[in-house]
């Protein structure tokens, strides 16, 4: 079995409200949360390349999940948490703030508004394209 980690970001940017899009941007790979509207839009970027001949098992010593398969090398897996974690506490200060602004003044609070975009994306073949956040 192959792991594909990009899945499991689905599940939590729903857990904490965002709605999902998977398969974005013409990658079946790309996991898109999104949250809020209006502008300015913030995105959040965690790439995955999935380089040729990594596969590895979840162990101390290497040992390939499915031999000459692609995986992870080189800690870009550490960028999608990052980011991941980076739009769900954006979310929760927005939040935060607009609950302030509906009891306070908004020169006081201050004001903090938009829309978030979290996509996480594996390049399973290797390509060079990128998605173009719009």
């Amino acid at each position: 079995t192959i792991l594909r980690p990009e899945m499991r970001f689905d599940k939590v940017l729903e857990k904490y409200g965002f709605s999902v899009e998977v398969g974005a941007f013409g990658f079946p790979t790309c996991v898109v949360g999104r949250w809020g509207r209006g502008h300015p839009v913030i995105g959040f970027l965690g790439e995955l390349d999935a380089l040729p001949g990594m596969s590895q098992k979840c162990q101390l010593t290497k040992e390939a999940v499915v031999t000459g398969a692609p995986g992870q090398a080189c800690g870009h897996n550490l960028l999608n948490v990052s980011c991941l974690a980076a739009a769900i506490g954006a979310k929760a200060e927005m939040e935060e703030r607009a609950q302030l602004r509906r009891m306070y003044i908004d020169s006081v609070v201050g004001n903090l508004k938009g829309h978030l975009d979290n996509t996480t994306i594996v390049y399973p073949d290797g390509s060079k394209k990128k998605v173009q956040h719009k």
